[in-house]
């Protein structure tokens, strides 16, 4: 939020399960401030959604946000030093949070980061016998994580040139660097 200067709260304090909007359900709780998630048959969680704790916003989340809200806004936006239609960007910014949402999961991708731990263990609970998360499918549930991984592909895809942003990504491609063809 960059009127508050914080991440937003991903899951309810009260029932701890992710906000859900649920307009199939026609016997939702009306109350705007409630969670209203369903905890069982007709009982939803009453938990009002302003007492969630929140966290501060480090300045790059906020500024990669002002960024991001200009694109959704239709305004042009600068793409390793060329002027690009918001989607493009938009997408190119997702892909490349994506990417390192999975070069993280490596085995060194815990300690390249602050939250590389918290990434870790959700990882580990997203990962089943036939494949690991899939971070493009579903993003992680922490806002920490998710504002974390834009704001470095957002380092990455604002530089002033193709050359330069590959330079920033290079140190994350050694986090493979043990692949096959990995890079």
């Amino acid at each position: 939020c960059l009127k508050h200067r914080t991440l937003l709260t991903a899951s309810c304090g009260g029932c701890g399960l992710r906000f859900r909007l649920r307009r199939y359900s026609p016997l939702r709780p009306s109350t705007d401030l409630a969670c209203g998630n369903q905890l069982g048959l007709r009982q939803h969680c009453p938990h009002s959604v302003l007492e969630g704790e929140s966290q501060p916003a480090p300045a790059e989340v906020l500024s990669m946000q002002l960024s991001i809200d200009a694109a959704l806004a239709g305004a042009p936006t600068e793409f390793m030093g060329q002027m690009v239609v918001p989607q493009v960007y938009l997408a190119e910014l997702r892909n490349t949070a994506t990417l390192l949402l999975h070069l993280l999961t490596r085995p060194g991708g815990r300690k390249r980061v602050h939250w590389g731990s918290d990434l870790h263990a959700e990882a580990s609970a997203r990962t089943t016998e036939l494949r690991g998360p899939r971070w493009g499918v579903s993003p992680p549930a922490s806002s920490l994580i998710r504002a974390g991984a834009l704001s470095e592909a957002w380092e990455i895809v604002t530089q002033s040139s193709l050359d330069e942003a590959a330079a920033k990504l290079s140190p994350w491609l050694d986090l493979i660097s043990d692949i096959p063809n990995g890079p």
